[in-house]
């Protein structure tokens, strides 16, 4: 699975203008709850482990919490991004996106 920076680095929507393909990327994004939430379990997850870990190794356990939870995020924003591509490239397929 290759890593993107942002939703707007894929290729998909990467010849799509950026008011475009934010609105397409909502779109997806927020209709696909399955996913959504099973992978959004990440965060919390990633903040307990690294607040775990912070308070063993004797870290700021906030910090330490907080950067787990963005891991967690990170994550679950990957699991979204392979997740959605083909759902993105199959609309752009059907669809012509707006020119604005």
């Amino acid at each position: 699975m290759k890593i993107y920076s942002s939703e707007m680095a894929i290729p998909e929507l990467e010849n799509v203008p950026c008011k475009e393909a934010r609105r397409i990327w909502r779109r997806f994004y927020f209709h696909n709850r399955d996913w959504f939430n099973l992978s959004y379990l990440i965060c919390p997850l990633g903040a307990g482990l690294g607040a775990g870990i912070g308070a063993y190794f004797e870290i700021e356990t906030i910090i330490s919490g907080l950067l787990g939870a963005s891991l967690g995020f990170e994550i679950h924003r990957q699991i979204m991004i392979d997740h959605l591509r083909p759902k993105i490239r199959s609309y752009l397929k059907n669809h012509e996106p707006r020119l604005e």
